[in-house]
Parts: C-alpha cells; structure tokens; sequence
C-alpha cells in the first residue's frame, strides 16, 4: 500500500544519507532493494522500482537544474550583449 511504499522510500533515503556519499549513492540503492526484496518483491522487479525511483527523484531533478543551468546562462548572455553600445 501506500504508507509502505512510503515508510520503505523514507527508510532508504535516511539509510542513503548516513552512508555519508553524495545523493546516498549506492547505499540507497543497496537499502531499497533490499527492503523491497523483504517485502515478496523479485529481484527484478526490486531492482527495477529502484532505478524508476532513482531517475524520478534523483535524476530528474538533476537534469532540470542543468537546464535551468544552462538556460540562465544564456539569458544573462544575451542581456549582457544587448546592453553593450
């Protein structure tokens, strides 16, 4: 259900964080699959959920920066060069 789904992302998310790696890389992998393999999931099935988990939350917003990254760049490009004689 829900309040699981919810309870075992919490879990590896905190888990991921005090292994102390940037984003909890690998260690909230490790936790989610881990956890969803506790819960009947197959391997494949636990594994998969996780990589969705990860390129929807991790990922994505990632990639959103980098566009906004890349798209204030050009815009103070293009001001500053308008602004010049």
């Amino acid at each position: 259900g829900p309040v699981l789904a919810a309870a075992i992302y919490a879990v590896s998310m905190v888990g991921g964080a005090l292994s102390m790696l940037p984003a909890g890389l690998g260690g909230t992998e490790a936790i989610l699959v881990a956890l969803l393999l506790g819960q009947g999931a197959s391997l494949a099935v636990a594994v998969v959920l996780t990589v969705m988990v990860r390129l929807l939350t991790l990922w994505f917003a990632v990639a959103l920066g980098v566009i906004c990254l890349f798209y204030s760049s050009l815009v103070r490009k293009d001001l500053r060069f308008s602004a010049a004689p």
